[in-house]
């Protein structure tokens, strides 16, 4: 049996040095528990909307036995069984802040698809391909039946921020957060330096995210607020433009916190460094 885990389809840029606490880290998995064994006859669609995690999060989700491209044989047609189970994850201080559906075929002799699965009022961590999930969750394809599983993670929603640090002594505050605000799973952060009255000959902006905490080190140039990370880690911008910094698509970034702080380079070179932005990522 072919089993896959849809939590990050495109993992870039801050997943360089992702060790460290993540925010399900302090907390447990509960065992699999069943939603149900839904039949589904070839070539036709059973949407669910009324089903229940195992503590009463609503879950919807789409099945089929058969995609269209099945053709007219006598398997296209068939009834198949697909069994629904769902996984919840409870923190350290006993919040639910986690949810798992997997999907697998149990039986009959066509394919058992899954799509549009969803739990109202939580984040995915995946992605979806272009167009959505319009026919998946096929283990593999080949002769009938079609074995396979896939695992879905849920996230409750939490907001992404970014939290003004300026430092002792204080650098200038010239790096701003941009839309959204914080960094947001699945999306592109995009802070940018000001050089209205900063660095104005500046020929390059680099941004520097760090997982870790903060720092306060005064240097030669600014003081500096955040661990200078890997050179994955450190993103570049013409002056005054936005950095695009990709944001993995994870539950297990959920929460945490990190530090960005902003340089400029000029002429020289010069080097001036600018305030500290305290992260906490988020799915909205």
């Amino acid at each position: 049996m072919k089993t896959r885990i849809h939590r990050c389809a495109v993992v870039l840029g801050l997943m360089a040095t992702a060790g460290g606490l993540s925010a399900q880290s302090s907390g447990t998995w509960g065992a699999w528990q069943a939603i149900g064994d839904f039949p589904t006859q070839g070539m036709s669609t059973l949407t669910v909307t009324s089903a229940t995690s195992p503590s009463g999060l609503p879950l919807s989700f789409d099945l089929s036995s058969d995609c269209t491209w099945c053709g007219t044989s006598a398997d296209c047609f068939a009834l198949v069984v697909t069994r629904v189970e769902a996984q919840e994850h409870t923190s350290a201080g006993g919040a639910l802040d986690g949810l798992r559906l997997r999907f697998s075929y149990l039986s009959g002799a066509s394919s058992a698809h899954w799509r549009n699965v969803a739990s109202p009022g939580w984040s995915p961590c995946f992605q979806a391909p272009p167009g959505g999930w319009d026919c998946n969750g096929w283990g593999f394809q080949g002769a009938y039946p079609v074995v396979g599983q896939d695992v879905f993670e849920f996230a409750p929603p939490v907001s992404a921020a970014a939290t003004v640090r300026a430092g002792n002594p204080p650098n200038p505050v010239v790096l701003l957060a941009g839309t959204p605000s914080g960094p947001v799973l699945g999306s592109a952060w995009t802070p940018r330096i000001d050089h209205t009255s900063f660095a104005k000959t500046a020929l390059l902006d680099l941004v520097a995210v760090d997982l870790g905490p903060p720092v306060n080190v005064p240097i030669s140039y600014g003081t500096l607020l955040c661990v200078p990370p890997p050179a994955g880690q450190i993103f570049s911008a013409p002056p005054d433009q936005a950095f695009a910094i990709p944001v993995p698509l994870d539950c297990s970034f959920l929460g945490r916190s990190a530090c960005a702080q902003g340089l400029s380079v000029s002429r020289g070179p010069r080097l001036e460094l600018t305030n500290a932005l305290d992260l906490v990522f988020g799915n909205q």
